[in-house]
C-alpha cells in the first residue's frame, strides 16, 4: 500500500483536518512502524532515524510534530534545520511515509522541495457555513444520528452567527461531545445543543453580542444567566465577559468614530490592522508595556463590525457613536465597582444593568451611576 502514497506529506491548518488525513494515510498502509518526533529530539538523530531502513524491512510512517533539535542547550536555529531537510528530501527510503505535521515556515525553498519530492497541504482553520453544514449533516449521516435543518442552523449560531465561516477544530470538538453527550439516541435536538454548548465562554459571548446587536432584551438576560450560573468564581468569570465586552466595543467605538469622520472601509481597516497588542514586563514601579508582533484585531473581527449578513443591519449601524460612549463608560466603570467588594448578589445586579443599558432600556449615566458610585461626586448627571 505503501507505493501508491508519496513519501513526504506537509501539512498545515486545524487540527481535525490534519488529523483526518493522518488517519486516512494510516488506514492505506495497513501494517507499519509509528514513530512521533518533536522539537525535543536532536536534529542529527531523527535523521538518522529518517534514513535508515527497517530491520524487518516494513513499511514506517514518521510524524514530525515540529521542528527537531530546535530547542535545549545544544538547539540550532529553525533555518538551519529547513536547510538540512531540503537536502534530505529528494532521498527519502522507499517504505517510509514522512509527514511534517504542523511545522510552521515560510521557506519557499522548503515548500518548492515538498512540491517537487512530496505533497503540500493547507487546510486553513476555517469553513464557510454551507460547508459547516454539510459537515454536520455527514458526521451524523455516518453515526446513524438524524438531525434536521433547524438543528444544524442552531448549532452553527452557537458559535458565532455573524462570521460567514465556522472554525474546523470547534466544530469537530462539539460534534464529539454532542455524540457523546446523546449516546443511543437516534435524533439530535436543539435541547442537545444547548446542553452541550450553553456553558462554553464563547457560546455565551457570541449570544449576548447577537442580543446586545438586536437590543434583544429577554435574550440578552437569558444567556446572561447562563454564562454565570453556576459559576465557582462569579467575580473572576464577570470580570472576564466584561474584559472581552469591552474589547469588542472599543474596536466597534473606533469605526464608528471613523466612518463619521468620513474614512473609507479600507483605509478603516489599515488604519486598525496597524494597532499591535501590548504586553506588561517588568514588576512593580519597573513595569512597562511592549508591543507584541501581532494585531488588536483580526482582519476577520473587523469585516464582522462593517459587513452586513442575512439581510440585517451591519454592526456598525445599529449603534449610535453616544450610545458607544454610555456603552464603553459603563464597561470602565463596572470591574472597579466589582472589585470594590460587590457580593455576588450584586455583581448579579450590575450583570443585568450592563443588558439594560446595551439593549437601550438604559439611555443615560444618571440613569445607571447610582449603582456604580459610592462616592455622590462621582455621580453623572446630563
Amino acid at each position: 500500500m505503501t507505493s501508491k502514497l508519496k513519501n513526504i506529506h506537509y501539512l498545515q491548518g486545524s487540527w481535525a483536518s490534519r488529523r483526518g488525513y493522518i488517519q486516512k494515510i494510516k488506514k492505506k498502509m495497513g501494517e507499519y512502524e509509528l514513530s512521533i518526533f518533536d522539537e525535543t529530539y536532536s536534529y542529527n538523530y531523527v535523521e538518522q532515524y529518517i534514513m535508515e531502513n527497517s530491520c524487518f524491512d516494513s513499511s514506517r510512517l514518521i510524524i514530525l510534530n515540529n521542528w527537531p533539535g530546535t530547542i535545549g542547550s545544544k538547539s540550532q536555529s529553525v533555518t538551519s534545520v529547513i536547510n538540512k531537510f531540503v537536502k534530505i528530501l529528494p532521498d527519502i527510503p522507499e517504505k517510509c511515509i514522512l509527514i511534517f505535521n504542523n511545522c510552521k515556515t515560510k521557506s519557499k525553498k522548503f515548500i518548492s522541495a515538498i512540491e517537487k519530492y512530496g505533497c503540500f497541504y493547507d487546510f486553513g482553520s476555517s469553513i464557510k457555513l454551507t460547508q459547516a453544514r454539510k459537515k454536520i449533516k455527514q458526521f451524523f449521516l455516518s453515526k446513524k444520528k438524524q438531525i434536521d435543518d433547524n438543528t444544524v442552523n442552531f448549532l452553527i449560531e452557537s458559535f458565532n452567527s455573524q462570521k460567514n465561516e465556522v472554525d474546523v477544530d470547534q466544530l469537530y470538538i462539539s460534534l464529539k461531545k454532542i455524540e457523546n453527550y446523546i449516546g443511543t439516541s437516534q435524533n439530535i435536538k436543539e435541547s442537545d445543543i444547548k446542553d452541550c454548548c450553553s456553558h462554553s465562554i464563547d457560546y455565551v459571548v457570541w449570544n449576548l453580542f447577537n442580543a446586545f446587536d438586536d437590543k434583544d432584551l429577554d435574550k440578552s438576560l437569558k444567556m446572561m444567566e447562563v454564562g454565570t450560573n453556576p459559576t465557582k468564581n462569579l467575580e473572576r468569570d464577570a470580570i472576564g465577559m466584561l474584559t472581552i465586552f469591552k474589547w469588542r466595543y472599543n474596536l466597534i467605538y473606533l469605526i464608528k468614530n471613523a466612518k463619521n469622520k468620513g474614512m473609507k472601509n479600507d483605509d478603516i481597516k489599515n488604519h486598525i490592522n496597524s494597532m499591535v497588542k501590548l504586553k506588561q514586563k517588568g514588576v512593580g514601579n519597573k513595569i512597562i508595556m511592549e508591543e507584541e508582533d501581532r494585531a488588536m484585531y483580526s482582519p476577520q473581527m473587523i469585516n464582522t463590525i462593517l459587513n452586513t449578513y442575512y439581510s440585517k443591519k451591519s454592526i456598525i449601524d445599529r449603534y449610535e457613536e453616544n450610545e458607544l460612549l454610555l456603552i464603553l463608560t459603563v464597561l470602565n466603570e463596572l470591574p472597579i465597582k466589582i472589585r470594590w467588594g460587590a457580593s455576588e448578589a450584586e455583581i448579579r445586579v450590575l450583570l443585568r444593568l450592563l443588558c439594560l443599558v446595551m439593549c437601550r432600556r438604559i439611555t443615560k449615566m444618571s440613569q445607571i451611576s447610582f449603582a456604580l458610585y459610592k462616592d455622590p461626586e462621582r455621580l453623572y448627571y446630563e
